[in-house]
């Protein structure tokens, strides 16, 4: 269940990711024909990556924060340990998102410059 929900997760954000590149093709082509190198576009799609993997990280910690304190409260007269966050397990995903994040960049940015020289040689 968790390995098919993080597949979903991955799948979501390459299509988010690569569907601003291709939706920005023409501004990215602008971008580097006044100068902007394709390290620096790179960069920039990077750190536009890293702001989505961000507020998808808030929500999606708060959110399951929130639904496990309610699990809590409603076992809390069969369960006798205390409430506790798994902030190890929060930091983990959050290191693992970033690296799949700039890795989907890597290739969406990859794909569409072939794709670009392919449309400049026909």
């Amino acid at each position: 269940m968790c390995g098919l929900m993080n597949l979903m997760f991955i799948l979501n954000i390459f299509n988010i990711i690569f569907s601003s590149i291709k939706l920005r093709e023409k501004e990215l082509e602008i971008l580097k024909s006044i100068g902007m190198s394709k390290r620096q576009i790179i960069k920039m799609l990077i750190i536009e990556g890293i702001f989505y993997g961000t507020i998808g990280i808030i929500c999606g910690v708060s959110i399951s924060i929130g639904i496990s304190y309610l699990l809590y409260l409603l076992m809390s007269n069969t369960i006798v340990d205390t409430f506790k966050i798994a902030i190890l397990n929060i930091i983990m995903s959050t290191i693992i998102t970033y690296v799949i994040i700039a890795i989907i960049v890597i290739i969406s940015q990859r794909k569409e410059t072939k794709d670009i020289i392919n449309k400049i040689k026909i």
